[in-house]
């Protein structure tokens, strides 16, 4: 074998080994740290200084809003949210894994993107919320009114499958 054959050789190896390293440890890392939109270690992503992010896990008053709590089995309180943001319009879900949802609503008349985040606590027996705009620095309240119409949405099917 030549010196040229004997690099390439080594080169495409290496490279394949390099893959399955990468392929190995990426879902690791992925259990501890999402990025760009998603959850870190088991709580939401932060909000922005701006006004225009609401989350029950807000440290600022401002931002905050109370979770959804749930009486039953954590899976049918997600099942139902799950079917509560799908009848809301201008929603796409872009994520939905063992007590997450992720999904993007367009707002009616300037079509911005904002994206929504269910994550459920089974040890508090809630469900945490975020609502954020992409863009811009004021919502005019948009953020707030969609958590909480998912939130009286969810009050109301747990009503009824209650009585």
């Amino acid at each position: 074998m030549t010196n040229t054959h004997l690099h390439f050789i080594f080169s495409r190896t290496l490279r394949m080994l390099l893959l399955v390293i990468t392929l190995a440890i990426y879902p690791a890392s992925e259990a501890f740290s999402v990025q760009n939109n998603k959850m870190t270690e088991k709580r939401l992503k932060a909000c922005p200084d701006s006004p225009n992010c609401i989350s029950s896990q807000a440290v600022r008053g401002s931002q905050f809003i109370e979770p959804i709590k749930y009486q039953g089995s954590a899976e049918r309180a997600m099942a139902e949210l799950l079917k509560i943001i799908q009848t809301l319009p201008r929603t796409r879900i872009v994520e939905h894994s063992d007590g997450y949802i992720r999904a993007e609503f367009q707002t009616k008349w300037l079509r911005f993107t904002d994206d929504v985040e269910l994550l459920l606590d089974r040890t508090n027996k809630t469900v945490q919320l975020r609502s954020a705009s992409r863009v811009g620095y004021s919502d005019f309240g948009t953020n707030l009114k969609r958590l909480d119409m998912i939130k009286n949405l969810y009050k109301q099917k747990s009503n009824q499958a209650d009585g």
